[in-house]
């Protein structure tokens, strides 16, 4: 009976802390979300969603580009040829075809995509957590969308601003 209520408690405790953990991860999903949200700028919202990805992944980093086969990566896992060499397929790949790529399981490029053209991609690694890997790739593909969302959004707005100003100076 001892070892019955011992192993009774064990999983209860685990219970616990997986509900706990749970909620923990969807507050920080939130927090992402709300950061995104709050940026009035390209920079700023890529900004925001590259430290999105690295709370919620092992490493991350976005990369906007290609410009002239050339990638500039920003945030965490490193900047520059150092941090593309490795995850240059991938990335090569979510751009061109404008969705996810998987790489090694572990791995996942999600393109950052504007009216039907990706512009940027989010790459991020899985922990060793079991199950981390589809986490983290639904993750960083929830907010690679919500950014895109965010970046059509002020690309919208800047637009119709410079309309309305265009106009305005006209009838001057």
């Amino acid at each position: 009976q001892e070892l019955e209520a011992a192993v009774a408690a064990t999983k209860a405790d685990l219970e616990q802390r997986a509900a706990a953990s749970a909620r923990t991860v969807g507050a920080r999903f939130s927090a992402a979300l709300r950061g995104i949200d709050a940026a009035d700028s390209v920079t700023k919202v890529l900004t925001a969603i590259a430290g999105a990805a690295a709370a919620h992944s092992a490493r991350a980093a976005l990369f906007v580009g290609p410009q002239r086969d050339r990638w500039t990566a920003g945030t965490a896992g490193g900047t520059g040829a150092s941090a593309v060499q490795p995850v240059a397929g991938a990335l090569n790949a979510a751009m061109n075809s404008g969705s996810v790529v998987r790489e090694k399981g572990k791995a996942v490029a999600v393109p950052l995509v504007l009216d039907g053209t990706a512009v940027a991609v989010l790459y991020g690694e899985a922990g060793d957590d079991p199950g981390s890997d589809d986490r983290v790739a639904e993750t960083l593909e929830s907010l690679a969308r919500y950014g895109s969302a965010r970046l059509g959004y002020l690309t919208a707005v800047r637009t119709a601003h410079a309309h309305q100003w265009i106009r305005t100076a006209q009838r001057t």
